[in-house]
């Protein structure tokens, strides 16, 4: 279930593999491999790898080593730093996405949602949410082109604000019954899509 993946600028791909090989960029043109960079690999590998200017982000952490955002040099594949150990489930479903501005969102399986900046030297968090029930596996959230950020909380979708994490606004409930475990895309108006991931099929919708 490996299914993440990142371009840099000139296209070449980042993708996670195993063993020494855990990250590797792979030139676009050619096929072959710039770099390979070893970490701890979350263990369920339900992750999200995303770039910013010249920095990968990732995510590390085992059943019984700390969850931990991970800063990567594009260019040369060498560690920056880490975050702090962000608490959670023992697995590491670890979706994550980057505002326009630079704001990193995170989401730890049985733990919060967390805003963070790259300080150059390391993360500063700037806020933190506890939502309502447990985060799944993938990417439950979404960012829009003004760097706000939606989750689920219980049956609703929240939209928070980028700087204060304050709840903006709720949706109605997406679902009567059972859980949701929704997928949210935002278009580049603003407009939020979600399918709702009822548990109950026959609640499957989507918005």
């Amino acid at each position: 279930i490996i299914w993440s993946a990142a371009f840099t600028s000139n296209g070449d791909l980042i993708v996670p593999g195993s063993g020494t090989k855990s990250i590797m960029r792979i030139n676009s043109a050619t096929g072959d491999t710039v770099w390979t960079r070893y970490r701890i690999i979350p263990n369920t590998g339900a992750e999200t790898m995303c770039i910013y200017g010249n920095t990968l982000y990732t995510f590390e952490g085992s059943l019984v080593t700390p969850k931990r955002l991970c800063a990567i040099d594009v260019n040369t594949g060498i560690i920056k730093y880490y975050s702090a150990s962000l608490p959670g489930d023992g697995d590491q479903e670890i979706p994550f996405s980057i505002g326009i501005n630079g704001t990193i969102y995170v989401i730890r399986d049985g733990g919060k949602l967390y805003a963070m900046k790259d300080n150059g030297t390391g993360f500063t968090e700037l806020w933190n949410y506890q939502p309502s029930g447990t985060m799944g596996t993938y990417s439950q959230f979404g960012c829009a082109p003004d760097s706000t950020v939606y989750i689920p909380s219980g049956r609703k979708i929240l939209h928070f604000n980028q700087q204060t994490g304050a709840v903006l606004d709720s949706s109605i409930d997406i679902a009567s019954t059972g859980t949701i475990s929704p997928r949210i895309t935002i278009g580049a108006d603003g407009k939020v899509y979600a399918g709702n991931g009822a548990s109950t099929p026959s609640e499957g919708k989507v918005y």
